[in-house]
């Protein structure tokens, strides 16, 4: 039997070790203001879906269930053709406490389209790693587990710089953020465990229709179209919950405004763009 196969199983009936995240969008002033001084790890930001990996509770998604079913045949296939991978699953098998984040991706996995022309079909990089109750900062894992996730690490965020890498081509669909430690409770950018995190998508803003490019509208309008991506299927209300769950600050004090926003943003998608 699969590896992949005994972890999708054991996702089904254990508690999970550490609670999936959902990342803010971010703000210079507010990345600095709560950064304490801290070294950040600057990622690639690939497109395609997290999925947790561990021996002991399985593989988990990236909203805490079970893996969908292209997730799985992902997963599956990288078992089959994919020595790192199956190094991967070694590493984990060996080490059954670990818990490992990593974005599931390729030509047949790439809901905004950057990875249409990847050379193969799924492929995986590694982008955190959880032990014993903490997210643990890339240098200590980073020389120990296969195809870790290109990450830059900066003393200071220099805004111009993060903004070239995130708009280069090879960056993909932005980057993403990362400090760890134990101090950040307070800080709207800390998920719990140890880690803080945001998204930097400039390329999304830039292709933003006029009607959605101001303010607050124009993250409100890259998480629909993001959802969208990964379920052109969903309904406004499956989208209103996703947004409860994840990204409550976007949804505003008036719960009726805001559902009106996210119907036009659904039919840009379906039927104007």
């Amino acid at each position: 039997m699969y590896m992949v196969g005994e972890m999708v199983a054991r996702a089904a009936v254990r508690k999970k070790a550490a609670s999936p995240y959902h990342i803010k969008w971010f703000d210079e002033n507010a990345w600095v203001n709560g950064s304490e001084n801290k070294v950040t790890y600057v990622q690639k930001k690939y497109d395609g879906t997290h999925i947790q990996l561990s021996w002991k509770y399985g593989a988990r998604g990236h909203r805490g269930g079970v893996p969908n079913e292209l997730a799985i045949n992902g997963l599956v296939f990288l078992e089959e053709y994919d020595e790192k991978f199956r190094d991967l699953l070694e590493f984990l098998r060996s080490n059954e406490e670990v818990v490992v984040t990593i974005e599931l991706f390729g030509s047949k996995l790439t809901p905004a389209g950057y990875h249409r022309d990847w050379p193969k079909q799924f492929d995986f990089r590694v982008l955190d790693l959880y032990f014993l109750g903490s997210w643990l900062p890339p240098v200590q894992w980073m020389n120990v587990v296969p195809n870790p996730a290109h990450t830059e690490i900066v003393e200071i965020v220099d805004l111009e710089t993060l903004k070239k890498w995130a708009l280069s081509p090879d960056w993909y669909e932005g980057a993403v953020l990362k400090q760890y430690g134990d101090d950040f409770s307070q800080d709207q950018y800390y998920v719990g465990n140890g880690l803080r995190i945001a998204k930097f998508k400039p390329k999304e803003l830039l292709s933003v229709p006029d009607r959605f490019s101001h303010g607050r509208l124009r993250e409100l309008f890259v998480e629909v179209k993001d959802e969208l991506d990964k379920n052109p299927n969903a309904t406004v209300n499956d989208i209103m919950n996703y947004l409860e769950r994840a990204h409550p600050e976007l949804l505003g004090k008036n719960r009726n405004k805001t559902m009106n926003i996210v119907s036009q943003i659904v039919k840009w998608y379906r039927y104007a763009r």
